[in-house]
């Protein structure tokens, strides 16, 4: 599934950005959360700054890219160093 929005910025730690990534992440990377809800509550934490498609910083944008990427350590919370790291 795609999150494209034509380049304009997604409302990130919202419903719609949440809901993209959790179904990224749970179909694409399955060990990341227990459930769609652990999914949504972690997400909830993650920095919205950025655009769609965006390959790194510490922000729900990269991990959304990740996830539908099957890219499950930069999708996950910590980022895998590359969307974030446990130290950020």
């Amino acid at each position: 599934m795609s999150a494209d929005t034509g380049g304009q910025q997604m409302d990130g730690g919202s419903t719609v950005g949440c809901s993209a990534y959790c179904t990224a992440a749970m179909a694409n990377c399955s060990n990341l959360y227990p459930d769609e809800m652990a999914c949504m509550n972690a997400c909830s934490a993650f920095q919205t700054e950025g655009m769609v498609g965006d390959t790194s910083g510490d922000t729900l944008h990269c991990r959304l890219t990740a996830a539908e990427a099957t890219q499950c350590a930069a999708a996950s919370p910590s980022g895998g160093d590359v969307c974030g790291s446990r130290c950020e």
